[in-house]
């Protein structure tokens, strides 16, 4: 093989790599961003809570204890 080809190659391997780490980086940040949001926990309670008030309503029976 000729020294350029070598040089092609491994330059489209070393941006491939980099962009791989870099696809792989930001999805890491980013699932870690969406698993500290105290407030989704709490968001998703009240979601639950009101579909159960909802539900109780469509029934037409009195509010119900968990």
């Amino acid at each position: 093989m000729k020294k350029e080809t070598l040089l092609w190659i491994t330059l489209g391997l070393g941006v491939g790599l980099l962009v791989a780490s870099a696809f792989t980086y930001t999805s890491i940040v980013n699932d870690k961003k969406k698993r500290l949001d105290p407030r989704k926990k709490r968001v998703e309670d009240l979601l639950d809570e009101a579909e159960r008030l909802l539900d109780a309503g469509r029934r037409g029976k009195a509010f119900e204890e968990k």
